[in-house]
């Protein structure tokens, strides 16, 4: 890391800067070559190159500036000269880069030199902080120079951000820079899960995406049955934009990935659908007080009368006595004229009744809360036959997100949804943090780290580091205007709307939620106003409203999905006039998130302001303490009786308060959230780490074994096993030969049918590597595959089996080494006991078997063989009539 003084470094990145006008463009590149090769080679560390490769980078971006650069081709530029606009190769051999391309289909000219307040956010950055710099300071020029020094090491760049329109703007943006300069540049936006160009772009040098894509395919990656099907390979630099929404506000959800596992159940069976009506009916019952509901919070709780009714309606008594199990368990236990066999017996049934009770319970409490607390295009929206989650910190939709311990079944049936509901199991898990932990080393960028600076040291180990403004901040902040009631604030923000728009101003209106950014836009336009909505449902025209966003008269209503990253450009015009007015009608849950929407106007020095409205009528007063409401109440009753407003500073203080509890309540979340994640890690990283192995074949089956699995180590199971895998290799082999011998294809890679507890598992073969080996590959490839489905069948369990929020964090590593064990049992008797479909009396090739007709293939997914080609038993009869019947039952 740089230990000078920071601007003693800016000076020497400046000095360097000026010597390299004089350089041909060929010259410039053959510089920036030559230390990137010193690098690479070991003769130089990063830290040494610094200076140089800045100036260079600064360099560069000053010569997009002028025009067309032309430098003598490489086979690089001509490849790329064939697939974007932003270079082309002429007939004299040289690329000629452009300092215009497009950007999201808009027409985007190069006009940016880094100034030295952003190479000072470059080099903290580099030593690993997180940056603390105003929006509209240019963050994603900031981050270029230190994404190429990093670059430099070959181990892999991945820029992150918080959503795709933010990723593919910064990307196709950055990428002729990059490209000029030789590195390969790739983003995973909008490239299929496991997919060979989402391999592409994590190959690149540096990559861009959301963090949400980066995290899930991870979780993909460890969950794929070939290695072929991996795309992450490099865990070198991350370098996070928009740092807090990521890695602060990210923390309260873990990623979760559910999928490929399914329970099918029909309505009769799914819980939430039989019992949906019934809740359903609770919560119209006005004259009983059944239960109580903590909407900012998304709890709610049931009153001992809305047990008994629940109890009654279900036909079940008993229901919510908890005290009954352990008096039933006392007397079973004191009773004895019962039998050891028979107590163990009876409170096995007490036991299973009481955890069925306990489910139905949880049932019913899921319902409870999506029906009472969770509100549609709030805190989800209806996309076709999907619940999608909407995030309350950026305003945009999270749809590879589920809530966790059966909330979004819930709030589905209550949606009506999916008749035939799939319960879709988690496969992955993964919180942020332990997901960033994966790297050697991060950063990032924010326009509000200040404020979190002891989360970042606590959780990352991270030090904030702010960046001064380049131009004075003249943008002027009105301070808040408190009303009695949300439709007088709802009124006074009209009256400034007209105001403002009077004056031609363009307005930027912010709303916390989807509903309510609807019902602003219908009441303005019912007052002749028209105003351009974005929200999560119009994302689709993001690039286009933004775009507009700056013009003289415009007015865009926006939820917080405008408070990040958005870069509203105020026509010179509109600056004129005093530029972008942001007005807020309510505050967020956290304050960083105000500030963030404040910050799209007066950037880079120009005019601008803001002003919130809010009322007393707002949520985030419910985040006060008693005494502090009381406090609210005394001072709304001196509220201007026509207009309701309420002109006292200590009002406004209140509602500051109710933000402060409630930031810090979200920072409890966090904490917890990350200590049930790092109970999980280390059983993760366990497991990870030997699938992957496993399905890399970086090491021998029996070193994972052995790493695993105590039992590896006896040498009388060994010595069994041993002789078992030698006797179906044997018997596999005349399989093998035949499936060859009727078979064209050079690289014959099929299933082998094995049965294992009275089914089929299809253990994937390379026939050819059989005969090479005269069986042993066939063995290696049955161990790889049943040590992977251990591996996953340990996880799975273990992660669906602490999917109850009931079931305490000190119990996880129990639950661990219960399911743990269990696998292990059915692993060693797996490995003694799967055998081969060979009826060793039938001669000439005519195989039949009752038992074929009545299996279940376990895993037809794996199935590589045509349906056409003979099938590999044996038998010479097609695929589709032997073995590949199974895939139709």
């Amino acid at each position: 890391m740089i230990n000078n003084n920071i601007q003693t470094t800016i000076k020497a990145i400046n000095d360097t800067f000026n010597t390299l006008s004089g350089l041909s463009c060929d010259d410039l590149r053959i510089k920036f070559n030559s230390i990137r090769s010193r690098v690479s080679e070991g003769e130089a560390n990063i830290d040494d190159v610094l200076v140089d490769v800045f100036a260079i980078v600064k360099e560069t971006m000053r010569r997009f500036t002028l025009g067309c650069i032309k430098v003598k081709a490489t086979q690089k530029d001509i490849t790329l000269a064939k697939c974007y606009d932003f270079v082309f190769s002429d007939t004299e051999g040289n690329a000629l880069y452009q300092h215009r391309w497009n950007v999201l289909g808009e027409k985007f000219i190069w006009n940016m030199v880094p100034y030295d307040e952003q190479l000072q956010g470059g080099i903290e950055i580099h030593n690993g902080r997180i940056l603390q710099m105003a929006t509209g300071e240019g963050k994603t020029l900031v981050a270029v120079a230190p994404v190429v020094l990093d670059a430099m090491n070959g181990k892999g760049v991945h820029l992150m951000t918080v959503n795709e329109y933010l990723s593919k703007r910064d990307f196709e943006i950055t990428r002729p820079i990059y490209s000029f300069l030789g590195f390969s540049v790739g983003c995973i936006e909008g490239k299929a899960i496991h997919s060979s160009r989402r391999k592409e772009a994590y190959n690149c040098d540096i990559t861009f995406g959301t963090t949400s894509g980066f995290v899930f395919d991870y979780l993909h990656d460890n969950t794929a049955k070939k290695a072929s099907q991996c795309v992450q390979n490099k865990f070198g630099v991350a370098i996070i934009d928009e740092a807090d929404s990521v890695m602060i506000d990210e923390a309260n959800t873990p990623h979760i990935l559910s999928g490929d596992i399914h329970t099918y159940i029909n309505n009769n069976e799914n819980p939430y659908k039989k019992y949906m009506s019934l809740v359903k009916q609770m919560t119209e019952i006005d004259t009983l007080e059944l239960y109580k509901t903590d909407t900012l919070r998304k709890n709610v709780s049931l009153t001992e009368q809305g047990k008994k009714w629940l109890a009654n309606a279900c036909g079940c008594a008993t229901l919510f006595d908890n005290n009954l199990y352990t008096e039933r368990i006392k007397l079973i236990d004191a009773n004895n004229s019962l039998t050891e066999n028979q107590k163990i017996g009876m409170i096995a049934a007490e036991r299973n009744q009481r955890l069925a009770q306990l489910k139905m319970q949880d049932v019913l409490y899921r319902l409870l809360t999506a029906f009472t607390v969770y509100e549609k295009d709030v805190d989800y929206i209806v996309s076709g036959n999907s619940i999608v989650i909407v995030d309350p910190n950026t305003g945009r939709l999270k749809p590879s997100y589920r809530w966790e311990y059966g909330l979004h079944e819930a709030i589905m049936a209550k949606e009506h949804l999916s008749p035939d509901m799939e319960i879709e199991n988690i496969i992955g898990s993964i919180t942020v943090r332990n997901y960033l932990s994966l790297y050697k080393k991060i950063s990032g960028m924010t326009g509000t780290a200040i404020t979190t600076t002891n989360d970042w040291l606590d959780v990352y180990g991270l030090e904030v580091a702010v960046i001064p403004t380049h131009k004075p901040v003249i943008r002027k902040d009105n301070p808040l205007r408190v009303f009695a009631t949300s439709k007088q604030a709802l009124v006074a923000m009209l009256k400034e709307v007209i105001k403002l728009h009077k004056e031609r101003r363009p307005i930027l209106i912010g709303t916390n939620t989807i509903k309510q950014s609807e019902h602003i836009t219908e009441f303005l336009n019912s007052k002749g106003l028209k105003p351009q909505l974005l929200n999560a449902k119009t994302l689709s025209q993001e690039a286009y409203i933004i775009a507009m966003a700056g013009n003289l008269d415009s007015i865009t209503v926006a939820t917080n999905v405008a408070g990040r990253g958005t870069d509203i450009k105020p026509a010179d015009e509109a600056l004129n006039v005093g530029g972008l007015a942001v007005i807020g009608l309510g505050i967020a849950d956290s304050q960083r998130i105000d500030k963030q929407f404040m910050g799209r106007t007066g950037r880079q020095g120009n005019p601008g302001s803001s002003q919130f409205f809010v009322s007393c009528e707002d949520k985030i007063i419910g985040f006060l303490s008693g005494d502090d409401k009381n406090e609210l109440e005394r001072l709304a009753s001196h509220a201007d009786l026509e207009s309701g407003e309420i002109i006292d500073n200590r009002i406004i203080n209140l509602f500051l308060l109710a933000q402060r509890n409630k930031e810090e309540e979200d920072r409890n979340d966090r904490m917890e959230t990350i200590k049930r994640d790092n109970i999980i890690a280390p059983i993760r990283l366990r497991l990870y780490g030997a699938r992957m192995q496993l399905l890399r074949q970086t090491s021998k089956s029996t070193v994972i074994g052995n790493d695993l699995f105590g039992f590896w180590n006896d040498p009388v199971f060994i010595s069994s096993y041993e002789s078992h895998k030698k006797d179906f290799e044997e018997k596999a082999m005349p399989m093998v030969e035949r499936a060859l011998l009727n078979s064209a294809s050079v690289d014959v890679c099929a299933p082998l049918p094995f049965i294992i507890n009275g089914k089929i598992f299809n253990v994937i073969c390379n026939f050819r590597n059989a005969v090479a080996t005269q069986g042993s590959s066939i063995g290696d490839d049955f161990e790889r595959q049943i040590l992977l489905s251990t591996i996953d069948e340990i996880w799975f369990g273990f992660l669906n089996g602490i999917n109850n929020p009931l079931i305490q964090k000190t119990e996880y590593e129990t639950k661990y080494k219960k399911i743990f064990i269990l696998a292990q049992e059915r692993l060693k008797q797996t490995l003694l006991s799967a055998t081969l479909p060979v009826n060793e009396n039938i001669k000439n090739n005519n195989v039949t078997n009752d038992f074929y007709s009545n299996s279940l293939l376990c895993n037809s997914t794996c199935d590589k063989i045509g349906i056409e080609d003979p099938c590999p038993c044996g038998s010479g009869m097609p695929y589709w009539k032997c073995h590949g019947r199974l895939n139709s039952l």
